[in-house]
């Protein structure tokens, strides 16, 4: 089949993390006609649902986010430098949300995962005093335990529900209000 463009820095068969859609498995690069353009794209499917498929042309800074996928040391150091890692806590909902989906899209797995422990001793400390979280909150919360705990998962070979149990028994923290699934 005749490439639009030169060779891509991505390959077939190589598994990316994907802005949120997660750990994805590139399965072709093709010249696709979406409207009246034709260029190529990297077709890529989860690997966790088989009928998620998202398309990136190969020329285009959607590209950037497809990021390599963590080794399984590279793993372990984003949970050990998690507590530490991330920002001071932010208390106007606002800009905690800005701030912290900046962190989301800026892919640094350690952020990540400080977002979910921030998130879940906010949580806790609100069921203190009989409240909830933001449902913005909610959602950043979400979003981060899915890109944690698919690419955890994938990394270290073992099932998503399992990733959160791995977690705390390394940090050796309570994180009881973390939910496990």
């Amino acid at each position: 089949m005749e490439r639009l463009s030169a060779r891509p820095p991505h390959e077939v068969g190589e598994c990316v993390l994907y802005r949120t859609c997660g750990i994805c498995r590139i399965c072709d690069i093709a010249p696709l006609e979406f409207g009246n353009d034709k260029t190529d794209y990297y077709v890529l499917r989860s690997v966790y649902d088989e009928s998620s498929v998202a398309y990136v042309p190969v020329d285009s800074e959607l590209v950037e986010q497809m990021r390599p996928v963590l080794t399984k040391s590279e793993v372990l150091h984003a949970i050990d430098s998690a507590p530490s890692s991330g920002t001071s806590w932010i208390e106007d909902s606002k800009l905690r949300a800005q701030t912290f989906n900046q962190l989301i899209e800026g892919g640094n797995r350690a952020d990540i995962l400080w977002i979910i422990l921030a998130l879940t001793d906010y949580r806790a400390e609100l069921a203190t005093k009989r409240r909830k979280l933001y449902s913005s909150d909610e959602k950043l919360l979400a979003t981060a335990l899915r890109i944690i705990k698919d690419e955890f998962a994938f990394v270290l070979g073992i099932d998503r529900e399992e990733v959160i149990p791995y977690i705390k028994n390394r940090l050796g923290r309570d994180l009881a209000e973390l939910p496990l699934a």
